[in-house]
């Protein structure tokens, strides 16, 4: 039986929509965008950019029943947003958008589209994936996704550089971009000085404001501009975002390892367990690293599994692992910020445009390493909601145990009373047993704390 669903996120381009066909990505191209996707294949921009690592590889599939092309997607490993990436990855997705961009005007094309939700990952490197975005370039005309490149990197990658990290929160609240205005609000008046802020946000922002008034007069001329005027914007806007830098939060969590209550015996002896783990997944499996961290044990799951989602609130955590992985597109690991407090929701159109991160994060195993007291004890979570989490998100989950007389527990209990008397390793694991079949622990040496091996 052929399964066929639409994505939710792809309707608004009437030139083609994405949709999946019995779990593989495809896109109908109408007659809209036909003469579009004709020039990107036969210029030769779509083979350069695939063989470059920076588009999604395609071919060319027969004809949709209406008598759209269909053309088949190379699959990707995961699907993340802008506003679960870290300052770098979002600088990075900036980078590459206009790289595409010079590389189809040297084809004669352009892109008519700048959203930060046309790139995805493939390991540490960000990739374009919205085919629909290219069209023929026309002599003269500026670049129509000007604004919406501002709006979806330029400005938050401003806004989160002159302020705070978790301000790359923001785009929840804005999935069409930062608006303008209120990005030259937000930024400092030094902002006003480095001339990339000046043109392309704060005096872009006037101009946004003068052309809204509803009372001025249309008609006039168009604006125009030459092909070397195009070049030398985008180099300007590529050299402003690369000009920026990462606040550096304080991070609580991104040198956790360096200050624990493991001794080299007992850290030896937890790599060992969690390897234990992830040697029985089979090579397709994907690993779902809650509380990631840095990504220390994520790369002992990447050393047996196909992907692992490496997730953490710490922005800082975040993007040292980030770093680690920059540019390696054969990466299995995939870091994103998630505060799973408050988890990203179904977002857009009827909430179904971008996915609730706890839909996307299912795999074969989950794993919750010093995780679990934080959502017990700090966030009063109940013993049932940590059991859901995991149980939704594999079949089999490995989390450990840290026992109120850890100094981690005793930090979380120094500033509030403790409320948590079935904090025990015995109830945690008949909790555990109401969705998991099996439950065997495992003490690591030299330490109080332990390991819980879970199946269903």
């Amino acid at each position: 039986m052929t399964e066929f669903r639409q994505d939710p996120g792809s309707f608004r381009d009437p030139g083609g929509h994405v949709f999946w066909l019995n779990g593989l990505p495809y896109r109908s191209v109408t007659a809209v965008g036909r003469d579009d996707m004709e020039l990107l294949r036969q210029s030769g921009l779509a083979d350069e950019l695939s063989a470059g690592g920076q588009l999604v590889p395609f071919s060319t599939d027969g004809a949709m029943p209406d008598g759209a092309m269909r053309l088949k997607l190379s699959p990707l490993p995961w699907i993340s947003y802008p506003y679960e990436w870290c300052f770098e990855q979002l600088q990075d997705a900036a980078t590459l958008t206009i790289d595409v961009m010079l590389a189809a005007l040297a084809k004669g094309m352009m892109l008519k589209d700048a959203s930060a939700f046309n790139v995805a990952w493939r390991g540490g490197r960000p990739i374009f994936l919205d085919h629909g975005s290219f069209t023929r370039y026309v002599a003269g005309r500026p670049w129509p996704a000007y604004r919406q490149f501002c709006e979806h990197f330029l400005a938050p990658l401003a806004v989160i550089s002159r302020n705070d990290a978790l301000l790359g929160m923001i785009s929840r609240c804005f999935l069409d971009g930062l608006p303008l205005d209120l990005a030259s609000q937000l930024l400092p008046w030094s902002s006003w000085l480095r001339p990339s802020l000046l043109i392309h946000i704060h005096l872009h922002a006037k101009m946004q404001r003068r052309f809204a008034d509803s009372t001025r007069k249309s008609g006039g001329k168009s604006a125009t501009m030459s092909i070397n005027s195009l070049r030398a914007m985008l180099a300007n806007l590529r050299a402003g975002v690369s000009a920026m830098r990462s606040p550096l939060p304080q991070s609580a969590w991104h040198d956790y390892y360096h200050d624990t209550n493991y001794n080299d015996q007992a850290f030896a002896d937890k790599h060992r367990l969690v390897a234990k783990a992830c040697g029985e997944l089979a090579a397709t499996a994907r690993v779902i690293d809650l509380g990631a961290n840095n990504g220390e044990f994520s790369r002992v799951a990447a050393e047996h599994a196909a992907l692992v989602v490496a997730a953490d609130m710490d922005h800082g955590a975040v993007a040292g692992l980030y770093r680690s992985i920059r540019g390696q597109a054969d990466s299995r690991i995939y870091p994103l910020v998630q505060n799973l407090d408050n988890p990203t929701p179904g977002l857009g159109l009827f909430n179904t445009e971008r996915q609730p991160f706890l839909e996307r994060c299912r795999g074969d195993l989950a794993m919750g390493l010093a995780l679990i007291h934080h959502l017990r004890i700090g966030s009063n979570w109940s013993l049932a909601h940590i059991v859901r989490l995991f149980a939704q998100c594999a079949d089999s989950a490995i989390v450990e145990f840290v026992p109120k007389d850890d100094g981690q527990v005793q930090r979380l209990l120094r500033s509030r009373p403790d409320i948590c008397p079935d904090w025990t390793l015995e109830q945690v694991c008949q909790a555990f047993a109401q969705s998991f079949s099996q439950c065997h622990v495992e003490n690591i040496v030299e330490s109080k704390r332990s390991i819980i091996f879970l199946k269903k």
